[in-house]
């Protein structure tokens, strides 16, 4: 009973080494895996961040508020902004280490990489779960009728690393200030977007216009194609110019009345101004 439990457990071992060998001979003879190339990014040490609107396509509103304008959609509505703001919450760059991305660091480093995400929980999908050193988490309200010029949402500084993406939020939170004074029946901690104004078909009378949103939005730019510099430099600009033009567009301002109609609108306005905005980076 001995030797038969014995050379069972012999036979099996002698199975395993078996298929041992047949798979390591199998492996040696494919041919090799292409090492991966490291991604292209972007090498910096600093990022400012910086929100601005693109005019062009508007025009002031005849005897508007300071600032106030006119734009026309491309469903023919004219639309008149006198108030208005977005809020956005969070920018940041993100790191070149997506799904495999390890596979072009040197062993040492990837071993380093793997213990940090094993005693810090970082999720590897991109960006991780811990907010990047290159993150600004701070809500920016920026007035749609404001003067031209740029508007400095802030600047992190932080260890050299190699970036590929641009992440973008708008998502509300913005704390009481004067201009939002003005506006005592908005909670800016909540909205994301507010526009008042008023609007009508070419020829037709003006219907007052009121849309809010507390819906958030987010854009991601790949770095490498919208870097105007070299990649080696270390001091980033972060340009965020939304498109005043285009942001009625394919939105129907004469359904608002329909159950739900106003909060779909907004949300479409967040939309264009978010996906239709221009991110351009200057290095140096």
């Amino acid at each position: 009973m001995v030797l038969t439990r014995v050379r069972r457990v012999a036979l099996a071992l002698i199975a395993l080494v078996a298929l041992a060998s047949a798979g390591a001979w199998r492996a040696a003879s494919r041919p090799p895996v292409a090492r991966a190339e490291a991604p292209a990014g972007l090498f910096a040490t600093s990022a400012r961040y910086v929100l601005r609107w693109d005019r062009a396509g508007t025009a002031p509103a005849p005897g508007g508020p300071p600032g106030a304008f006119v734009v026309t959609s491309n469903l023919g509505f004219e639309v008149r902004v006198e108030r208005g703001f977005v809020v956005d919450t969070s920018a940041s760059l993100v790191d070149c280490l997506g799904p495999g991305g390890d596979v072009w660091r040197p062993a040492g480093e990837r071993a380093a990489s793997w213990v940090a995400r094993g005693l810090l929980g970082v999720a590897h999908a991109g960006h991780s779960q811990a907010a990047d050193p290159s993150s600004l988490a701070r809500a920016t309200l920026t007035d749609l009728t404001t003067a031209d010029g740029d508007r400095v949402a802030g600047e992190t500084r932080f260890p050299e690393a190699r970036y590929c993406h641009v992440h973008l939020v708008i998502a509300g939170g913005a704390a009481p200030s004067p201009y939002t004074a003005t506006l005592p029946t908005v909670d800016t901690t909540r909205t994301s977007l507010y526009v008042r104004g008023a609007f009508r078909r070419a020829g037709g009378e003006l219907r007052p216009l009121e849309l809010r949103s507390a819906s958030a939005d987010a854009l991601l730019v790949d770095l490498p194609s919208v870097v105007e510099g070299p990649l080696t430099g270390r001091a980033a600009v972060v340009v965020l110019e939304r498109r005043l033009a285009t942001m009625f567009d394919d939105v129907a301002l004469d359904a608002l009345d329909a159950p739900g109609a106003s909060a779909a609108a907004a949300k479409a306005v967040l939309r264009n101004l978010d996906r239709r905005a221009r991110v351009r980076v200057t290095t140096h």
